[in-house]
């Protein structure tokens, strides 16, 4: 009686070692997918840490930064004259967000300035986004003059750039360029949203 009791006694903590093994092994297993799964998603750009930097004159450029910001949940600056670039440590981003005017085919004098400015240790991606009267093929100039300031510094800038038209600041700007009138649009913003999002990810193909 008392073998017959340690023989199935036995047989019941060979149960639960072989139980608990499997469970153990099955943990490991799912922690090793899970792992694997994060590392893809890292490689995606889901957890990229994002900057927003932006010059505005009369604010619409603001409007479009705050929404990007917004949206990706991350740090927005407005670069403005004699802004001390120290302030802000590149190489604590990997993705930087960049917003200027576009004044007769040229960016804002205070975004092109800081870029001169900088010195970042590690290569990142940039990309731009602009508020103009929609004149012809001016943002590609302005975009152009972005790129060599960015390249200048050993950066890339993305090809896919966001542009919005925005209002003119004088009555002949509003007359001229009509199609511009009461913009940036709450479609506009929520274009930059959008737009904002595809550039996270589509870094991993970049």
């Amino acid at each position: 009686m008392i073998e017959r009791n340690f023989w199935s006694s036995l047989s019941c903590v060979c149960v639960v070692v072989v139980v608990v093994r499997f469970a153990c092994a099955r943990i490991q297993c799912e922690h090793h997918s899970s792992l694997k799964l994060m590392s893809k998603i890292e490689q995606r750009g889901c957890y990229l840490r994002p900057i927003v930097l932006y010059s505005s004159k009369s604010g619409n450029t603001e409007k479009i930064a705050k929404e990007i910001s917004s949206e990706l949940n991350c740090r927005c600056e407005k670069i403005s004259e004699n802004f001390d670039s120290s302030l802000i440590d590149l190489d604590d981003f990997d993705l930087v967000f960049l917003g200027t005017g576009n004044y007769g085919a040229k960016p804002n004098a205070d975004i092109l300035n800081y870029l001169k400015e900088i010195n970042p240790n590690n290569n990142r991606i940039f990309a731009l986004f602009m508020t103009w009267l929609g004149r012809g093929t001016t943002d590609k100039a302005v975009y152009d003059i972005i790129k060599a300031a960015v390249e200048e510094k050993g950066q890339r800038l993305m090809e896919n750039y966001y542009s919005c038209l925005f209002q003119g600041p004088s009555i002949i700007a509003r007359v001229i360029f009509r199609n511009a009138n009461g913009h940036p649009t709450a479609e506009d913003l929520s274009n930059a949203r959008k737009w904002a999002k595809e550039i996270v990810k589509s870094i991993g193909d970049f």
